[in-house]
């Protein structure tokens, strides 16, 4: 069977699963990362995540803290005893000035956390440190920034 002669470079997809509820603090996520090459599903509550953990295997996930109906701590805690896909997975928590979660964070096992409100730089660091083969290290250098003068993210550089 011949296969299609296909020129352009292909990004490749990294499966990342955002949990927040806030609709705006979701696309702002998918917005710097969907031109790197991931592939963002959003969830609005921790049980939504848990449910979402269970059979897609993430290549990163991203929880608040604060969510209704059960937090970014329980989240975590419960993937990380699960036989899920994403046992294993890196977690990243976003944080509000919460310093009061600073204590808990050693007694879970997340990975590392991201401060509210969002940091562009921040989350294209940590994109690119979690992410498999460091592949988004270079899409993200090809792409450039994507924030406009007032450090505000300039949506025509995204796409």
């Amino acid at each position: 069977m011949v296969e299609p002669r296909n020129n352009s470079v292909q990004t490749p997809t990294y499966k990342v699963l955002v949990a927040d509820s806030q609709p705006v603090n979701r696309d702002v996520v998918r917005q710097i990362l969907e031109p790197m090459g991931a592939s963002v599903t959003e969830t609005a509550d921790g049980r939504e995540a848990l449910d979402a953990t269970a059979t897609v295997a993430f290549d990163l996930i991203l929880l608040d803290m604060k969510m209704p109906g059960m937090d970014g701590a329980t989240v975590v805690s419960r993937i990380r005893a699960s036989d899920s896909p994403n046992c294993r997975s890196p977690i990243l928590v976003f944080l509000a000035g919460q310093q009061t979660y600073a204590e808990r964070l050693l007694t879970y096992e997340f990975d590392g956390t991201l401060t509210k409100p969002l940091v562009h730089d921040q989350l294209i660091e940590a994109f690119i440190a979690y992410c498999p083969q460091g592949s988004a290290r270079s899409e993200a250098e090809r792409i450039g920034p994507t924030r406009g003068r007032d450090g505000i993210i300039d949506r025509s550089a995204i796409g």
